[in-house]
């Protein structure tokens, strides 16, 4: 926007009476809003800036423009918002991680590690996440950085055996299904596609959870939605499920085979874990390039 038409927007309001131009601000926030959620980020950008004439008090409204900058690359601008924002203890660690962005991009590491530092103090929990970032590629050659985002990296690795297209196969050999198990946002979680040979389809995501430091993973089909969680036991993965009462209801353990295959073991208890039931027992066999 230029300056004559952001004056001439300015003598416009004034004269507006308060209700009106009240209104006229809720209507431009809310129209940014959508564009940013679009992911129209020059659309959003424009729209915040004229927001923000009437209203520069909005720490949030200043947020919301800086990632709209970030990511147009307007980096310099961006980091103006960006500091307006955390100086008025608005979103204080996304601003310090989105103001690291900012550094990292423009080729200053110290600093970026600065304001990373500053996002995991003011509590930024998902810190770990930065490793899987490309606005902070530039900081995976930095000491501190792999010295600081490492330690959890190998509990990201822990599930990658399951990674590949895979024919799958009962106890007895015959085939039931095919499955796509894929690297999504970056390698931060794995992305389930099942399809039985009888037609049945079923999706999961599965992913590192670095506040509790848990694997998790979400199933949903047409009939069904669960949830479990776990973790590595000696080679294994094994995630469970629980009833709304905290009740043991389920396990499934994932195992790689010396072969190459993997065995997906599925069971059910209906004594809290005391005895169990197998439901599938299933071994992948991963499919020729």
């Amino acid at each position: 926007m230029s300056l004559i038409h952001a004056t001439t927007l300015i003598q416009l309001l004034s004269f507006l009476p308060v209700t009106n131009k009240d209104s006229l601000d809720s209507s431009l926030r809310q129209e940014a809003e959508a564009a940013l959620a679009q992911q129209d980020w020059s659309r959003a950008s424009e729209l915040f800036f004229e927001y923000l004439l009437d209203q520069p008090e909005d720490g949030d409204a200043h947020y919301c423009l800086g990632l709209a900058l970030l990511q147009s690359r307007e980096l310099e601008t961006a980091k103006e918002s960006l500091l307006e924002a955390f100086q008025r203890n608005t979103r204080k660690a996304e601003s310090a991680y989105n103001l690291a962005c900012c550094a990292s991009l423009s080729g200053s590491p110290t600093e970026a590690m600065d304001w990373l530092r500053e996002s995991i103090r003011t509590g930024n929990q998902q810190w770990p996440l930065a490793w899987y970032d490309p606005d902070l590629r530039a900081l995976q050659h930095h000491a501190e950085f792999v010295q600081l985002v490492s330690p959890l990296q190998g509990h990201y690795r822990d599930f990658d055996f399951w990674v590949g297209e895979w024919t799958v196969f009962d106890a007895t050999g015959r085939q039931v299904g095919t499955n796509s198990i894929q690297f999504v946002e970056g390698g931060a979680g794995l992305l389930e596609r099942w399809v039985s040979t009888q037609g049945t389809t079923g999706t999961s995501m599965s992913y590192f959870d670095p506040v509790p430091q848990r694997w998790t993973q979400s199933w949903l089909t047409a009939r069904e939605v669960s949830v479990a969680s776990g973790g590595m036991e000696g080679r294994s993965m094994v995630l469970a499920s629980r009833s709304p009462e905290g009740i043991l209801t389920s396990r499934t353990t994932w195992t790689p085979l010396e072969d190459g295959r993997v065995r997906q073991h599925w069971e059910k208890t209906a004594d809290g874990g005391k005895t169990w039931q197998t439901e599938f027992d299933g071994y992948y066999s991963r499919n020729e390039n």
